[in-house]
């Protein structure tokens, strides 16, 4: 006897997952192969994303460019295939030629050779044990005394270009007036840690008379156990100024100031350098050079002259001086003949001279003892040019008259 289905057997379920519609008795086998299938097509799905995603990233370089950029550049002509200049470098070389600009003429002057060096002949001159330790690349520990404008940093700038051309050799340079023991003791700490490569460090200090006593004692160790090479500037006199101790372990180098002559020619190497001007006798010279080889400014000999003889051997007052008068002739538009320099304009211009002279210093007692032994000598030109000196310096008149009535005591009256 056949059996009939009743309705609840025949009755059809949709599927959860795909929505079809399935019998009551088959929907649970569906439900398990449903979700199987489904599963496995959602992996492949997230997979394809997270490619897509990642080929989108490495190639985002390439949507940022445009397409002439993409295509590559065909070069139609090759003889006109030159290497174009980047705004960034023309940009560069401007800015190098403003700060070359904005440097001092004295600063830009400033020797890298101990070849180049104009003037201390007694001090390291040829022959010199001063000179053939610095050519043997043995740098002691020394203080530079001497006026301004004589060469003290020059010859520290020599030193610092040896120590570039050296692997053992470390150059730094601290001024005392902006630096202080914290600085001193960092380099040291530095100078340590390079002593363990074998390399030296030489610390170049100007104006180290602007340390007190105290300070100057941060010194001692480091010179003695040979951390540090010290190398030391000084306006005043050293024996004043400086520790006893540290004088003991440093070599004192008297550097005299400049004369005439070699100020002189510090300024003919400084035109010669630069190339802006030539030194000449005005209109004469114009004739004997060529239209082309012109320069902006000529230079009169004597000027140059006047200049050496009023700057009182400092060589940095001469440069600038010369710098102001040549900023001062620079010419504002394009002229057919280059301006002149002339012996006049410069008198008008720089008036007189700077006088080096301090009321408590070294230069006090120089010229007080020049006075003395100019009315010593009975040269009263000397005796009148020293006293004048002094005032002009900014002597007090009253000391000045203390100082007659002394010699007038022990120099006349006997």
């Amino acid at each position: 006897m056949a059996t009939i289905k009743s309705d609840k057997d025949i009755q059809e379920v949709s599927c959860p997952i795909c929505n079809k519609m399935y019998q009551k008795t088959m929907i649970e086998e569906h439900a398990n192969k449903c979700l199987f299938l489904n599963s496995s097509e959602d992996s492949k799905l997230k997979q394809n994303k997270v490619d897509q995603v990642t080929c989108k990233r490495n190639n985002s370089h390439l949507n940022n460019l445009s397409i002439q950029e993409k295509r590559p550049r065909i070069s139609t002509s090759p003889s006109t295939s030159k290497t174009e200049k980047s705004p960034l470098a023309e940009s560069s070389k401007k800015t190098q030629l403003k700060e070359s600009k904005s440097i001092p003429l004295a600063e830009r002057m400033r020797p890298l050779y101990l070849e180049e060096i104009i003037g201390q002949v007694q001090v390291f001159g040829p022959g010199s044990m001063l000179r053939s330790s610095i050519e043997n690349k043995i740098i002691p520990n020394m203080i530079l005394w001497g006026p301004p404008g004589c060469g003290k940093t020059s010859l520290a700038n020599v030193i610092a270009n040896i120590c570039k051309e050296q692997n053992n050799l470390r150059f730094v340079k601290l001024s005392a007036t902006m630096a202080g023991i914290n600085d001193v003791k960092e380099v040291v700490k530095i100078a340590k840690n390079e002593a363990q490569f074998k390399r030296q460090t030489v610390l170049f200090m100007d104006e180290i008379h602007r340390f007190n006593k105290l300070q100057q004692d941060t010194f001692l160790p480091h010179v003695e156990n040979g951390t540090i090479i010290l190398i030391g500037a000084t306006t005043e006199n050293p024996s004043f100024s400086l520790n006893n101790a540290l004088l003991s372990r440093c070599r004192v180098v008297v550097m005299e100031k400049l004369s005439a002559d070699d100020v002189l020619k510090i300024l003919k190497h400084a035109l010669k350098k630069t190339g802006k001007a030539i030194i000449g006798n005005g209109k004469l010279d114009l004739e004997k050079t060529a239209s082309a080889d012109l320069p902006w400014c000529i230079v009169e000999e004597a000027s140059l002259k006047w200049l050496a003889e009023i700057c009182d051997g400092d060589a940095r007052v001469a440069l600038g001086a010369l710098e102001l008068a040549l900023a001062a002739r620079a010419p504002e538009t394009a002229r057919s003949e280059p301006a002149i320099l002339r012996f006049e304009d410069i008198v008008d211009g720089i008036k007189r001279s700077h006088m080096v002279y301090d009321r408590k210093g070294e230069e006090h007692y120089n010229t007080v003892s020049a006075i003395h032994k100019s009315i010593r000598a009975s040269d009263d030109n000397a005796a009148l040019y020293w006293t004048t000196r002094a005032l002009h310096g900014g002597e007090d008149p009253l000391y000045i008259a203390r100082r007659l009535v002394r010699a007038a005591c022990e120099d006349i009256g006997q």
